[in-house]
């Protein structure tokens, strides 16, 4: 549902959405202020060995007249300060990924002496990083020219990210050194039709507060921001690292607690009709249920059948063919879920709680955030980050999980990304926290 609805206002919008873009010729850069060629110690990390002394992007949605793409216009501009410096940065990977694309590099070195050594194009090749499970991880990559302590290197590149629009963006203000000004300038598209807005979260940093700048754009800065290291045992990086979320919504001024309660409610209604009851899932629920003598023992028995009698057809081991999925057709319902003896791991979350309430059981569909990728806060007033959907029963007058579509978890478990975390269990009046085992 919430794609759908972002679907709709992306399409209000086509008729007023500016095409404008960044002016700026290939051969233009920002003039070399002398103290910046005269710094030779790090104005944010003691001892660092290069540090950026700004990295500025833009971001733009654009309409091809089919689809949406984001646009994201990179310049940033380095001092090295030592040997070790001049090794790590010297050496440029843009990576991308799928259909995405790099495109519009340029770059160059100024030396101590104020001499200027361009980036050549053909200096500018296509690489693949990593190869795994079949995914493959493309970089442009380039070295610049003539680097060494105490020279300065730019470059710029635009980042081509098709059929993507900036709603649930995630803009990054660190790096691997140490940075004295981040800017991004952000484009919002023109929404004043509809009930939408672009708002922004910034997360573990402090931004300045959006100035507005020409052609439409908005700008927001991050200044001295450390480098980014690894450490063991470490926090997910969205946790440790400064950064902000970019993202639409309704133009409405609710509370946290309105907000969820608002949201529990709409996701019950999302969940209502693929969770419909018919003679044939009553039937089906009897059956597998047996002679159990306990709800729980009879909530055993319908997660086992979810899992042995129908096929997970997301499951990597189901044996099917890209060929065999395309031909598959699409369950509306339980009933035709248990008609195909197979669904998608969705479709067995909803088999599982029609089964429990044909079985005189109180299921709903809950959503948990992950925290292998973020810890998920309540105060944030947006769904962007509960988005892993699983079962909620209430067994002696206690919410317990379950997911059926995790092939090798056992019953009454969560995956260990979403255990320990507050989940939304979803209802038509009173929509519930409740934090898992």
């Amino acid at each position: 549902m919430r794609i759908c609805r972002l679907v709709v206002f992306l399409l209000l919008c086509v008729a007023v959405l500016n095409m404008a873009t960044p002016g700026a010729a290939a051969e233009d850069w920002k003039p070399i202020d002398p103290t910046q060629l005269r710094l030779q110690t790090p104005l944010v990390e003691k001892d660092a060995d290069a540090e950026a002394i700004f990295w500025e992007v833009h971001v733009q949605d654009e309409f091809d007249g089919y689809t949406f793409n984001t646009v994201l216009r990179h310049y940033i501009r380095i001092k090295i300060l030592t040997e070790r410096g001049r090794d790590s940065e010297s050496t440029v990977d843009l990576p991308f990924l799928g259909k995405n694309q790099i495109a519009d590099i340029s770059g160059r070195t100024i030396r101590p002496d104020e001499s200027v050594v361009p980036l050549k194009k053909d200096a500018v090749f296509e690489r693949t990083l990593v190869r795994a499970g079949g995914l493959k991880v493309k970089a442009k990559s380039f070295a610049l020219p003539a680097v060494e302590p105490g020279a300065i290197i730019e470059y710029r590149w635009q980042e081509n990210r098709h059929h993507e629009s900036a709603h649930y963006m995630r803009l990054q203000f660190q790096r691997e050194i140490p940075i004295q000004l981040v800017k991004y300038y952000i484009k919002p598209m023109d929404l004043s039709t509809t009930s939408f807005r672009m708002r922004s979260m910034t997360f573990h940093g402090q931004t300045t507060p959006f100035v507005k700048e020409p052609n439409g754009f908005y700008s927001t800065t991050m200044s001295n921001v450390p480098a980014f290291r690894e450490e063991p045992r470490m926090p997910p990086e969205e946790v440790v690292k400064p950064w902000m979320l970019i993202y639409y919504s309704e133009n409405k001024e609710l509370s946290p607690q309105q907000f969820w309660k608002e949201h529990g409610k709409k996701e019950y209604n999302n969940y209502k009709s693929g969770m419909k009851l018919n003679d044939e899932v009553r039937k089906t629920a009897t059956a597998a249920t047996g002679d159990a003598a306990t709800p729980d023992q009879k909530l055993e028995r319908l997660f086992d059948f979810c899992r042995t009698q129908i096929k997970n057809i997301s499951d990597d081991a189901s044996g099917l063919t890209p060929d065999d999925l395309k031909k598959l057709k699409e369950n509306k319902s339980p009933a035709d879920t248990l008609k195909h003896k197979m669904g998608s791991g969705s479709d067995l979350r909803l088999l599982f709680a029609a089964l429990a309430t044909a079985a005189g059981l109180e299921a709903r569909m809950a959503l948990s955030s992950d925290r292998a990728d973020f810890f998920f806060d309540p105060s944030f007033a947006d769904g962007y980050f509960l988005r892993l959907p699983n079962v909620a029963v209430r067994l002696n007058n206690e919410w317990r999980f379950f997911d059926p579509a995790q092939t090798y978890l056992p019953y009454g478990m969560l995956r260990w990304q979403e255990e320990g975390l507050d989940a939304l269990i979803s209802d038509p009046k009173e929509p519930v926290f409740v934090r898992t085992p």
